[in-house]
């Protein structure tokens, strides 16, 4: 998603307008981030990603759910829409809100702009890891082939788990659940744009 405005509002408002908001927005310490449209490549990528992780989590646990899921980080009051969100438990909603807020993601991808990319690699990720749920973060470029993937350690601190730069550096590896993308699949149409 592309940023487009940044407003004050209280929790409440933001709450209580979203339902009636044309677009997503973001809250966050009073301020909330309104969204534009996302790019050709982004929604390619994200699709990949819907279909891929789909596929691969059938059977299982876990559920990948698109960017029109919203997450809540309780302990910092970030209110979000990752591109990609997957949970290995039942969803937990966040009370009192209309129910399209979880509080319990395990993975998060989100796929960097331009206009977004300082925010998603810095505030917004320290929002993210602050969720006791999380295990892992995946940032997905969409200018070039480029991921890179996050772990919490047991300690609490987290590592680049990987970082993988064009087509031939290897599959995107998670760790729980098990699950492998291949990047050529990940990335599959853009250069039909």
């Amino acid at each position: 998603m592309e940023q487009i405005d940044v407003t004050r509002m209280s929790l409440e408002d933001y709450l209580a307008t979203e339902l009636a908001s044309e677009i997503k927005r973001e809250f966050v310490n009073g301020e909330i981030i309104a969204m534009a449209g996302a790019s050709v490549p982004h929604n390619v990528i994200a699709g990949n990603l819907a279909t891929l992780l789909g596929n691969a989590l059938k059977g299982g646990p876990c559920r990948a759910y698109g960017s029109d899921l919203r997450i809540c980080v309780e302990a910092t009051g970030l209110f979000a829409y990752p591109d990609i969100t997957i949970c290995c438990e039942k969803p937990r909603l966040l009370p009192g809100v209309r129910p399209d807020t979880v509080v319990n993601p395990r993975i998060i991808f989100e796929i960097l702009s331009s206009s977004t990319e300082r925010w998603d690699r810095g505030a917004k990720l320290a929002h993210y890891r602050r969720m006791a749920s999380l295990q892992e973060v995946i940032l997905v470029a969409q200018d070039e082939i480029r991921v890179e993937h996050y772990v919490r350690q047991a300690d609490d601190r987290w590592l680049l788990h990987g970082d993988w730069i064009g087509v031939g550096s290897g599959p995107l590896a998670l760790v729980n659940p098990a699950v492998t993308l291949p990047l050529p699949d990940v990335y599959d149409g853009l250069a039909d744009l």
